[in-house]
């Protein structure tokens, strides 16, 4: 199978003291008294936010004959800065030419970077159309510890993936973030309610599925390094390096190295050589040259 992986945990929100921007959030929890988010950036930790100040992520494109008029309120795009994130500020039309609008703001706040009037290009406006998120689900679900493997994220991406992808084109947005919870074996999902029931159903069959892959690939991996140290050992075991047929797998390499320099390589005892063969299971082999370099070959 082949799975697009996309982020479906990505909101909008709105801080009290900027009631006319909105700016992109990732979900992380819900409760009766908010919605908890984080910001990709960490600039803060995660913050609770009302319900009514977090919205869907408004991605659709723009209506090729959208050109606002006077008295619209529309929203403009605030491009990031070295001290904040960008984002979408509302605004009243005032008037337009052909290329600029000028937009009337609220008054500058504590907190926001916005002025009373400001002239923007139609590419970096859009409605304001604001779909408030309702409904959001949180459910908690124990699962075996042995599934829980340091990866186990990728899966909890595939199945957001799956789990938002079987909605109806038709339907509202679907809103999703899979998580383990500490250290314990238990899986939170967050979101809106059919997608939240979805993934109930998917976390079990999926992180099973996940882990047998898991003890397979490792299982070819223990089977390729088995053969690549049968290799070694039958090339340190007298092989004729001189033959065209090499062992199945192992590649050759060489280079040519200063006498003055062979000791240091070389190591007391060989212990340098003993112990690059040792690390990345190669052999390796040094011939004379001449009288002023060695060669040596690696396997």
């Amino acid at each position: 199978f082949c799975f697009t992986i996309a982020m479906f945990d990505v909101v909008e929100v709105r801080w009290p003291s900027e009631p006319f921007i909105w700016r992109r959030a990732r979900i992380w929890d819900v409760s009766n008294e908010g919605v908890t988010c984080f910001f990709d950036d960490g600039s803060v930790n995660e913050i609770v936010f009302a319900h009514e100040d977090v919205r869907f992520l408004s991605e659709e494109e723009v209506d090729p004959n959208f050109r606002p008029e006077p008295g619209d309120l529309v929203e403009y795009e605030l491009l990031p800065t070295q001290f904040s994130s960008g984002g979408w500020a509302v605004a009243k039309v005032l008037g337009h030419t052909d290329c600029l609008w000028h937009l009337h703001t609220p008054e500058r706040s504590e907190r926001s970077e916005l002025a009373g009037e400001v002239l923007m290009p139609l590419s970096r406006l859009r409605p304001n159309i604001t779909r408030n998120i309702c409904g959001l689900q949180r459910e908690e679900a124990f699962v075996q510890n042995n599934l829980l493997s340091e990866n186990a994220s990728t899966c909890f991406r595939r199945i957001e993936s799956l789990a938002v992808g079987l909605q109806d084109g038709r339907e509202s947005p679907d809103l999703l973030r899979i998580r383990q919870v500490g250290l314990e074996p238990k899986v939170l999902a967050v979101g809106t309610f059919k997608a939240v029931q979805r993934a109930k159903l998917l976390i079990p069959s999926m992180l099973h599925h996940h882990r047998k892959g898991k003890v397979l690939e490792d299982a070819c991996q223990k089977r390729e390094d088995a053969l690549a140290q049968r290799s070694m050992k039958k090339i340190r075991e007298g092989w004729d390096r001189t033959e065209a047929n090499m062992p199945q797998g192992v590649v050759k390499d060489e280079f040519f190295l200063d006498v003055a320099h062979v000791g240091r390589f070389v190591g007391k005892g060989g212990s340098n050589i003993r112990s690059l063969q040792s690390q990345f299971n190669v052999s390796i082999f040094i011939f004379d040259e001449d009288d002023t370099r060695k060669r040596v070959l690696v396997l």
